[in-house]
């Protein structure tokens, strides 16, 4: 007998409003200031530690506010020079706040904060989790260790898994058989982190020498292919350079000009931008559409229906949300905010579905970041479904909580006519004595769902996942991606020495329902 969860709201809602009846000049000024750049804050979403030591000294920061009157040189750095930061009113030369103001605004945010106990204890949310069913997994045989997968895509006509490696300087795609046997290995200079496959053609972003947080223009695209009778790739063509720290490219045709352009998601750390780069034959010209970091993901659809393509994107790093670029027959000038999220969210991924048949835009999203300056269990943290109600706008129907949640995509793996959810989890909660890296969430009836995983769900720390067809027998298979290339945070399990030491750089979670 299954065991059915309800989807239920969080305490805060990711968009939702502020709670509470904290008032005074404090408050105004954080309103003001905080909220000219991002999403008002509440105090009480962050113990009273962490707004002391880390987020108040770099709100200040941003405010022109120094301990020593200008902006230290430990702040410039991976590729932030103190001109460039200046140019770009990151870190203003000029406090913008009197240091009178600035007081009141933090003692606003340390007198209305949650103190370290209540942080420690207030995500008491339990779920039923049942042993998984209908998949089988079966680990890639093949390892070059430690694992630190970067990216994955099943590659169904091929039924093949291409898997990237990202060590710096033996960088590797590796494809793998549908058996998990080693097909073949491309070494690469830069690290791979999106992929999208054509034939024999690879279009690959590399995000540089490595994932970590900086501001270098190091990463590429490139157009990959092979010559000759071999299966295994050995050409390529860059593309674009100069790509400050890519995540995530869509193509399109936004002049309708017969040529393929790209929308690049340039998520950078202090800056970025989302860029469009056209096309023109032999190189490619590129215009800033959002000149600011965390793009993380776009997708290409024509939204209003008038036959041009419009760009669906999500952002991270303050100013949190969904936003919608309208294509104006050939220029994106109009811009609509879908959904807005707090700025200590950590957006990591969205996709949009049809959840409910209506043939309108309905959108699944996760919030699970947790490297940067608040590293505590977060209760709003999870998988969302923002539900259409038409013309755009949307409504919370679903959260299921998962510290850490990674990435959630939304298929019909049971073949019964809804939508399931496979997602993973970077992040998750290791105070609990079963931390949550997997989970599977079958719908069973209407908004009814069996949360599964699992037993070797913690075999690995799932960064990357793909669904596909990867044995080509008419159901949708799941691949998940390790990658374990730093000490994960409060973790007291033992995990970490086993990634290093056992764990695998991949699992397929192979469907059986069609056997």
């Amino acid at each position: 007998m299954a065991f059915f969860i309800f989807i239920f709201s969080c305490k805060n809602e990711v968009n939702g409003k502020l709670n509470g009846n904290l008032s005074g000049s404090g408050k105004i000024l954080a309103q003001k200031y905080c909220g000219s750049c991002h999403q008002y804050p509440s105090p009480d979403e962050l113990p009273t530690g962490i707004w002391h030591q880390f987020i108040l000294p770099h709100m200040g920061h941003r405010l022109g506010i120094y301990s020593n009157g200008e902006a230290p040189d430990s702040i410039f750095k991976e590729g932030l020079s103190r001109a460039e930061a200046v140019s770009k009113d990151i870190y203003p030369a000029q406090a913008r706040i009197s240091k009178e103001d600035w007081q009141k605004l933090e003692n606003f945010y340390l007198d209305n904060s949650i103190d370290s106990v209540r942080a420690k204890t207030n995500y008491t949310t339990k779920v039923v989790i049942n042993n998984l069913v209908h998949f089988n997994p079966k680990t890639a045989r093949h390892l070059r260790r430690p694992p630190l997968t970067t990216m994955l895509q099943i590659i169904p006509e091929k039924r093949s898994l291409l898997l990237a490696d990202g060590k710096k300087n033996v960088n590797a795609l590796i494809s793998f058989n549908e058996n998990m046997d080693l097909n073949y290995q491309l070494y690469l200079k830069k690290s791979p982190i999106f992929l999208h496959f054509a034939g024999d053609r690879q279009l690959l972003l590399t995000i540089g020498e490595h994932i970590y947080p900086t501001d270098y223009q190091r990463g590429e695209l490139e157009l990959i292919y092979r010559e000759g009778v071999t299966e295994k790739p050995n050409r390529s063509t860059l593309l674009i350079d100069s790509l400050r720290r890519p995540v995530h490219f869509s193509i399109l045709d936004f002049n309708q000009d017969g040529q393929d352009d790209f929308s690049i998601c340039e998520f950078g750390n202090r800056l970025g931008s989302l860029t469009l780069y056209e096309n023109q034959g032999n190189s490619y010209m590129s215009s800033v559409l959002i000149d600011r970091p965390g793009a993380i993901k776009t997708e290409i659809r024509d939204v209003n229906g008038d036959g041009w393509s419009d760009i669906l994107v999500l952002m991270a790093q303050g100013d949190e949300g969904i936003f919608l670029l309208y294509n104006q027959m050939g220029s994106f000038n109009q811009q609509e905010t879908l959904l807005s999220f707090s700025a200590l969210a950590g957006s990591t991924y969205f996709e949009s579905v049809d959840w409910d048949g209506d043939e309108d835009l309905d959108l699944l999203y996760t919030c699970g970041d947790n490297a940067d300056l608040s590293i505590i269990v977060k209760e709003y943290h999870g998988i969302y479904l923002f539900k259409n109600l038409g013309s755009n706008q949307f409504v919370q129907h679903h959260f299921f909580p998962m510290p850490g949640a990674y990435k959630a995509v939304a298929r019909d793996f049971d073949q019964d006519g809804d939508l399931d959810i496979s997602a993973i989890s970077f992040f998750p909660d290791y105070r609990s004595n079963e931390p949550l890296h997997y989970v599977y969430l079958e719908q069973e009836s209407p908004d009814r769902f069996s949360a599964q995983s699992f037993a070797g769900a913690s075999s690995g720390r799932w960064m990357v996942m793909d669904a596909g067809d990867l044995d080509e027998d008419g159901d949708i298979d799941i691949a998940l991606g390790s990658y374990v290339g730093f000490y994960p945070d409060g973790d007291k399990t033992g995990l970490y020495k086993h990634w290093l030491e056992e764990g695998p750089a991949a699992i397929i979670l192979e469907n059986q329902i069609k056997n």
